[in-house]
Order: structure tokens, then C-alpha cells, then sequence
């Protein structure tokens, strides 16, 4: 029997994976769709960057599909699945060469490196004690180089042979050791003066009372309007953050930068980087962009396969496409590229290498290019896409000819390497295919002459450029002296071949012509590079805490704003006088912004903890809290504080995966990959409780409010429930089968959500209070945000979007009725945290398209009495 995609997700979990286990591809989508939110808070607590997170997902569910004929027992897939995506976590980081011992010692070399006279400005004891743990918290990139080096007394020759990598690569990650250090110690570098904070302007621009907002088309900037009311849903008074960045592009005349996110598509005026438009799009999730060469139009690719071509001056849409494909997270659009005439616009998608062409004028499909019949796992990247100055010739990726024989199952296995096709786009055929390509294609580029056709790799610091004559395409060049994870080539309008080589924390340009250094660019604060767009004359840089955008030939940039786009949250509180926000990021570790409620400001304050595991608390008092993981002890700080008010030593080995801090009580707790559970008395300075949980780690803690009682939510399993005085389980709570939970303000009621209710549930007389069950028409409801109100008498949840709903609703319920009192809609991907503000008025919503929104509740709570 087939279905179709609205029947498939009326199906119920066992009937889908029955027909996962036939291999039912379609299937296959909708139970990605359905399980991705449940396992991802697993995936990121096991994560150290947002890249890693989305890889090891995929990974996940390729080994879901490889292995799901073994599952026998139907109802225990959640477990089955969570254990599939702990285990890829481990794999991910074991083989790449991640996850070693460190063996601390003394640190004089490391010291002298810094800066030699740092021993006559500190105490030498406690300058070697700072300095190593430094170390332990640098990058990822090159924490494990420079604990062996420094920390081991490893020779560059042991390490290089160790970690499998080139003696010149070893020698670089040292060099960025020794000037993120020098940074961190504020030492001045040999060029110059180290880059201090910049204090960001605000740009306060207020809305209507109303909070509408007409979306200016360019050239109509209301200087008036604040960023944080553009396009605000019903009830919402602000938004902070403008959505994870996913792609930017200048535009051609260098005046305009346009940033695709989750929730449309941001203009900013790249004089001043202030946003000046926000265009929704009313597709899913903006991921590629081009301008038109003469910037009257500009194209966005979305999630759901579509495309749109605008008008750049009038803000309409004049086109609007689809990339077909036969499952829906294969539709994504990786890339797209206007010919030179205008007459074409090529998109690339996600898993295949097939290209599709449109007149972006008319909508007309005038050719699909590639084998449609091929589809690749992890090849997400492998996109890129060029037209030749006379737009008669198109060159993108394509997988080796011998590819097809490797084909088996849902995916093709990944090939070794990309070939480069170049097509005939009228006659739809291909005229050439370089094979001299033995990388993985980062990026194409035609010469404005149209002589040459320049391609880039992608993935190490030996990433290669390669260049081709267009008559013989025969190879004229190929370089790997650029560095870099990726290489960016683009052409200057004078026809200068340029390349940007871009890392993890720094960006070079060159001539490509007579290979020169034009700039190089440190990220600040050893910032993570996350988008960026290169033109041949300027170039435009998103990290994580910056937007810049740099002349090419100035060795600082033209144009610096703090970059209002950060990627999804971890939790959410108020202060105790309910003005500030505090949101917890994963990403860079142990980063928290502190949002303005009252100026909706999108600058907030940044402030970054050392160490990891990091949680945030607010105590009855309304006191925040933060906890770390810093060595072999954790601690407990008042948010804002650098000093820690406690500290609970813990053992090296094995490895501490949560951690929780009650106020109230006093206590610590933790939980490590033996599967235990430990209680820390804080005045005592000992254990007082040790639980053992059987069936896996314990990857999610939190104390009731009275400090009584312990939840912790397993990495396989669901919610275990601890009565600390008895030390002992209340069995009753974990046979509810808990996904999320959240206490109420008394702390003896737990609201709880099991499959198909949310549940109300008294700890002291083991009994369900209240049953409110999940809305009618929901075949699969996940939700990763839960919370009560201050006075207990209502509960938020979250929902995701499912397909027909224009965003993922929250729901508030009356805790004594079971009454759905109040939906707010806005956010355009799942809830991960909800918080009310402490009097009771706001609701804070932090979902994983990057914003936070702001809700009135007040009207709501307060006709229904607290």
C-alpha cells in the first residue's frame, strides 16, 4: 500500500517503523521528522559545537536506517534511538582523535611563550596554575595539541604521529595556542595592541503601541522602528535575537548585505550594519542566496524546496519555484547562482548532485542537470554552482562515474572525492568532466574573461585551489599554500583573482595572481567564523558575538556591529526584578547574554564562564545561579560574579555529564557515566547520597524548589524521581513514563509530560492530580519547553510545528481546570525553554530558529486570578 505524505503522518509510530523495516524511504522522512526534536537535547549535551550536533544527528539516523531491521520490539524504539545518538556522540569524538588523556604538569615553557615577563608581573605558582587552565579550555580545534605539548612535554613529532597529522599543522595549532593566550592574558602581540571589547551603540528604534510593523522595502528605512517589533505575532511584545544566521550575501554594488535566517530574510546597510528590513518569506528557513548581477532581484532557496525571486527595490515577490524531489528533507536548496544574462537561476540541493534551472523572470523549468536516481548521505556541502561569463556553460559538483555502483539502500555511500561537470545549459548536456579533482568542492568560479574556472576544497588546512583553462580544460594551477578550512575564490571587478581562506577563528585574502597576503583577520576572542560572503572587493563575516565587513587591502574592517543572530538556546531566566532576561547558549560553550526586557535592546551583555556543563537556576528569591564543571571540581557562582560561593571537588575519571545546585538546600548534585548519582552537602563538604540509575547516564538534573526531591532525566529512558531525605526512588513517578518535567513553585507538584497527557502529579501522595490530554489531530506531539507560573496556577508548554501550522504553538493551561486558557504562535521551529517573568506578566520562549519571543500573559492571568 502507498502513502502519501498526509497519510504518513496520521500513521502511528509502530505502523511507520514497520514500514521503515520495508524500507519505505518516504517513511523514512516522517519518522526523522517526527524523532529529530526527541533525540536532539541528547546530541547537543554530548556536543561541543553546533556543526558537530548536525553531524553526528545525521549520523544517528543513518545508523537508524542501516539497523533498523534488527530492532525487534517495536514500542522500545525511543530508548533504542537515544542509545543509537549517545553512542554516535562517542564515535564522533573518538575518531577524530578527540577524546585523550591529559596528564597536567608544570607549565614554564607555556608561561615564557605568553609573555616573558609575566613571572615579574604575577605570582609565578599562580600565573603556571591560571595558565593550565587556559589550556584545558582552549578550542577544540587545538585544546588536544596544546595539552600535549605543554601539559605532556610531548615532542611535535610523537604528537603529529599520535593524532595523525602533519608536523606543519601541529607547529599552527601551536602558534594559535600561544596567540589566543596572549590574548587571554591581555599581553600585547608583536604587531600591535591586542583588540579590546568594543562597547556596542543602541540602536533603539521603538514600534507602534500596537507592535505592528509594515515591512520596508529598500530605500524606505524608518529609523524610528526597533528591530525587536518587525514582524511581531500577536501578544508578543518584543523578540530578541533576529534568528540563526544560515547564509549572507553582499550585494553587488557593496551597499547591501542580505542574512537569511529561520524566521526571513534581514537587510542591512553595510555603512552601519543596522538591520533596515525584514522580509518574511512564508517558506521554511532561508539557507542560500544570490543576487541577480545587476542587484534588482535577489533569490532565496528554502528548507522545503522552494525558491523565490524578489524585486529588490518594491519588496515583492515576482517568482516562485520548487525543486522536486521524493522525500522532503532531500528538497533543501544548497546553493544558488544567477547566469551572468539573468536568463537562468540554477539551485543545487542537499544528498544529490543534481542542479535545476529556472528563467527567474517567468518560473519556466528549462532543465534539470545531474542524475536524479543518485542521493548521498553526507554530502550536504556538495553544492556549488557557476555560470560561465557568457551564461552558456554551467559547472558544479558531481560524484565520480563509478559512483553508481556503490548504490544500495536509502543512501549512496559517500564518495571519495568530487568530479566537476561542466553542461551545456541549453542542450542540457555535458560537454566535460574534470576528474584532476580530488577533493571535496567547496566553491566554483568563472573568470570575467571566461578563460578560467577556478574551484576550491573544503575540510582541512590543506584545502586546494585548482584552476582550469575553459578551451582544453586542461589544469593551469593547483596550490594548497592558501591554509584554511575552506577556500573562497572570487574575481575583483578590475578581474583579479582573490581568495578568501577561511578557519575556524581567523581569515585570510590573497592574490591569487602573484599569491599575496592582501588581510588577515583574527576573530576576536577566539570567536568561532560562522557565515560569510566574499565578493573579490569586500568581505562580510559573521562569528559568533560579531558582524564585520572589511575593504579587501584594510587590515581591520570598515564596519563592525555585534551580531544580534546567535543560535539556539539552552535555558531561559528573569532576574529577580524581572528587567533582564538571562538566556544559557550551548554554543560556544558556557556563553550567556542578558537581554533587556524593558529597551528590547538586540546588544545584550555577554558573559562567558569557564569550564563546561554549565547550568543556569533562578532560587525562590529569584537569585540566578550558574553551575560549571572546572577540572576536577564543580562551582557555583551568582550569576554575574566571577568569584565561586561553593565548590564540590569531584574525581578525574570517570566523566560528570550533569550537574544540579539547590539553593534552598544547600546542595550540589551530579551525575557521572558510571551511572550514578551523587548528593554534595555544602557546609558538610561530603556525600551525602549516592544513587544508582540502571539502565543509563543521567544527563538531566534538577532540584524541586523546596529541595527536597531530585528529577534527572536519563540519556536512554525517561524521568527518575529522588526523595533525598530517604535516599531512595519514588518508583511510582518513573512508571508514568516522563519525557520533560518542570516543579511546581510549592515543590511537592511535578508537571510532567508522558505520550499522549500532560500530567499533574503530587509527590507526596503518589497521585495524579490533573490529566490534561493532548489536543486532538496531534498523531506525534514533541515539546522541550515546560514551566509554571510564580503562583503555580498555570502551566506553559511547548509544541512543535507540524505540517499545516504556520508556527509551533504554546500552550498555557489552568492547573486547577485542565484549561487551555491561552495559545501564542510565532516561533516557526520547536520550543526548547520557557521561563515567566516573576511577576507572572511575561513568558519568555526560546525555540531553536535562534529568537526568543516575549509574550503578555498578563491579560490572560489576570482575568483568571492567580
Amino acid at each position: 500500500m502507498q502513502y502519501d505524505l498526509e497519510s504518513l503522518k496520521r500513521l502511528t509510530d509502530e505502523k511507520l517503523i514497520r514500514l521503515v523495516q520495508n524500507r519505505d524511504e518516504a517513511a523514512f522522512a516522517e519518522l526523522m521528522s517526527r524523532y529529530s526534536p526527541r533525540i536532539w537535547r541528547v546530541v547537543i549535551a554530548n556536543s561541543r559545537q553546533r556543526r558537530d550536533a548536525e553531524e553526528i544527528l545525521m549520523d544517528t539516523w543513518m545508523a537508524v536506517w542501516e539497523n533498523i531491521n534488527g530492532l525487534r520490539k517495536i514500542d522500545s524504539f525511543s530508548g533504542w534511538l537515544r542509545r543509537i545518538a549517545y553512542n554516535a556522540c562517542n564515535r564522533y569524538y573518538a575518531s577524530n582523535h578527540q577524546a585523550q588523556r591529559e596528564t597536567a604538569e608544570s607549565t614554564p615553557e607555556l608561561v615564557a611563550h605568553i609573555d616573558q615577563n609575566a613571572a615579574s608581573r604575577f605570582r609565578e605558582a599562580q600565573l603556571n596554575a591560571d595558565v593550565r587552565e587556559a589550556v584545558r579550555h582552549l578550542p577544540e580545534r587545538i585544546r588536544r595539541v596544546a595539552v600535549l605539548y605543554y601539559l605532556g612535554s610531548w615532542r611535535i613529532k610523537e604528537i603529529a604521529k599520535e593524532l595523525d597529522l602533519p608536523i606543519g599543522t601541529v607547529k599552527t595549532k601551536l602558534r594559535e595556542t600561544r596567540e589566543l593566550l596572549r590574548r587571554e592574558f591581555a599581553v600585547e602581540t608583536e604587531g600591535g595592541g591586542i583588540m579590546s571589547q568594543k562597547s556596542a551603540d543602541l540602536h533603539n528604534r521603538y514600534g507602534m503601541s500596537d507592535g505592528t510593523c509594515r515591512v520596508p522595502a529598500m530605500g524606505q528605512v524608518e529609523s524610528d522602528r526597533e528591530a525587536a517589533l518587525w514582524m511581531l505575532p500577536e501578544d508578543a511584545r518584543a523578540r530578541f535575537g533576529r534568528g540563526t544566521i544560515n547564509t549572507m550575501v553582499l550585494s553587488p554594488d557593496g551597499e547591501y548585505l542580505a542574512v537569511g535566517t529561520y524566521i526571513g530574510l534581514w537587510w542591512y546597510e553595510v555603512a552601519t550594519l543596522s538591520p533596515i528590513a525584514l522580509w518574511r518569506t512564508d517558506c521554511e528557513n532561508v539557507l542560500a542566496l544570490a543576487f541577480s548581477p545587476s542587484g534588482e532581484w535577489i533569490a532565496t532557496g528554502h528548507e522545503d524546496g522552494s525558491v523565490k525571486v524578489w524585486d529588490v527595490q518594491h519588496g515583492n515577490c515576482i517568482t516562485q519555484v520548487a525543486r522536486a524531489a521524493r522525500v522532503h528533507f532531500m528538497k533543501r536548496i544548497n546553493q544558488l547562482a544567477f547566469s551572468p544574462d539573468s536568463q537562468c537561476l540554477a539551485a543545487s540541493g542537499t544528498d544529490d548532485y543534481v542542479i535545476d534551472v529556472w528563467n527567474p523572470e517567468t518560473g519556466i523549468h528549462l532543465t534539470r542537470l545531474g542524475n536524479p536516481e543518485l542521493r548521498f548521505r553526507g554530502c550536504s556541502f556538495a553544492g556549488a554552482v557557476a555560470f560561465s561569463q557568457d551564461s552558456r556553460l554551467l559547472a558544479c559538483a558531481n560524484p565520480p562515474d563509478d559512483v553508481e555502483r556503490l548504490t544500495s539502500g536509502y543512501w549512496t555511500i559517500e564518495p571519495e572525492r568530487d568530479v566537476i561537470a561542466v553542461w551545456d545549459v541549453s542542450r542540457g548536456e555535458r560537454i566535460t568532466q574534470l576528474t584532476d579533482y580530488t577533493k571535496y568542492l567547496s566553491a566554483l568560479s568563472f573568470s570575467a574573461c571566461g578563460n578560467f574556472l577556478v574551484a576550491s576544497s573544503d575540510g582541512d588546512a590543506l584545502s586546494a585551489l585548482t584552476v582550469w583553462d575553459t578551451e582544453h580544460w586542461q589544469v593551469e594551477k593547483a596550490e594548497q599554500t592558501y591554509g584554511g578550512h575552506q577556500l573562497t575564490p572570487a574575481y575583483s571587478t578590475a578581474g583579479t583573482m582573490r581568495v578568501a581562506a577561511v578557519s575556524d577563528t581567523h581569515v585570510t585574502l590573497w592574490d591569487a595572481v602573484c599569491h599575496e597576503k592582501l588581510n588577515t583577520y583574527q576573530t576576536p576572542y577566539g570567536d568561532e567564523t560562522r557565515r560569510w560572503s566574499f565578493s573579490g572587493s569586500e568581505f562580510a563575516l559573521a562569528t559568533t558575538h560579531e558582524l564585520s565587513v572589511w575593504t579587501v587591502g584594510n587590515h581591520r574592517p570598515h564596519t563592525v556591529a555585534y551580531n544580534s543572530h546567535p543560535d539556539y538556546l539552552s535555558s531561559l531566566a528573569f532576574s529577580a526584578d524581572g528587567e533582564t532576561l538571562v538566556a544559557e547558549y550551548p554554543f560556544p560553550e558556557g556563553t550567556f547574554r542578558c537581554w533587556d526586557v524593558v529597551t528590547h535592546s538586540q546588544t545584550p551583555r555577554v558573559f562567558k564562564l569557564p569550564g563546561e556543563k554549565h547550568c543556569l537556576y533562578a532560587s525562590g528569591s529569584g537569585q540566578l545561579h550558574t553551575t560549571s564543571v572546572e577540572g576536577n571540581s564543580i562551582k557555583v557562582r551568582e550569576f554575574g560574579n566571577d568569584m565561586p560561593i561553593a565548590e564540590c571537588g569531584i574525581k578525574e575519571r570517570p566523566r560528570y555529564l550533569a550537574v544540579a545546585f539547590s539553593d534552598t538546600a544547600q546542595q550540589i548534585t551530579y551525575g557521572d557515566s558510571d551511572k550514578n548519582l551523587y548528593v554534595w552537602d555544602i557546609a558538610r563538604e561530603e556525600i551525602i547520597r549516592t544513587f544508582t540509575v540502571s539502565e543509563s547516564n543521567v544527563a538531566f538534573i534538577t532540584f524541586s524548589p523546596n529541595g527536597k526531591y531530585l528529577a534527572s532525566g536519563q540519556e536512554i529512558g525517561y524521568y527518575r524521581l529522588w526523595d533525598i531525605a530517604r535516599g531512595e526512588e519514588i518508583q511510582a513517578f518513573h512508571s508514568h513514563q516522563i519525557e520533560h518535567i518542570a516543579f511546581a513553585p510549592c515543590g511537592n507538584v511535578i508537571g510532567a509530560e508522558a505520550e499522549k497527557k500532560f500530567i499533574l502529579w503530587d509527590i507526596e501522595s503518589s497521585k495524579i492530580l490533573l490529566t490534561i490530554p493532548k489536543p486532538d489531530g496531534y498523531v506525534y506531539w514533541w515539546q522541550g519547553g515546560i514551566a509554571f507560573s510564580p503562583c503555580g496556577g498555570y502551566l506553559a508548554t511547548g509544541l512543535e510545528r507540524v505540517a499545516g501550522m504556520a508556527s509551533a504553538p504554546i500552550k498555557l493551561w489552568n492547573t486547577a481546570t485542565g484549561e487551555n486558557v491561552a495559545t501564542f504562535e510565532g516561533h516557526l521551529t520547536h520550543i526548547l525553554s520557557l521561563a515567566f517573568s516573576p511577576d507572572g506578566t511575561f513568558l519568555a520562549s526560546g525555540s531553536y530558529d535562534g529568537t526568543i519571543l516575549l509574550w503578555n500573559t498578563k491579560s490572560v492571568i489576570g482575568s483568571y486570578g492567580s
